[in-house]
C-alpha cells in the first residue's frame, strides 16, 4: 500500500513577545495510531473537520 504525504507551506506570522494570550483549554484529545491530536477551545470548525475527515479517511 503506497501512502501519498503532501507538503503543505504555512507562513507565521510573528506576533510582538509583549503581548500575552489568554490561556488555551483542550477540548478534545483523540488518540489514532499514529496520530495523537489535540482540539483547543475556539479552534476554527472548518480547520477541525478537515483534520477529522483525513484521520478517518486514513483509519478505514
Amino acid at each position: 500500500m503506497n501512502e501519498t504525504h503532501e507538503v503543505v507551506q504555512i507562513k507565521l506570522e510573528d506576533q510582538a513577545s509583549t503581548k500575552r494570550g489568554i490561556p488555551t483549554k483542550i477540548a478534545v484529545r483523540i488518540k489514532s495510531d499514529p496520530y495523537d491530536i489535540f482540539v483547543y477551545n475556539g479552534a476554527n470548525l472548518y480547520l477541525v473537520q478537515t483534520i477529522l475527515k483525513e484521520v478517518i479517511a486514513h483509519d478505514s
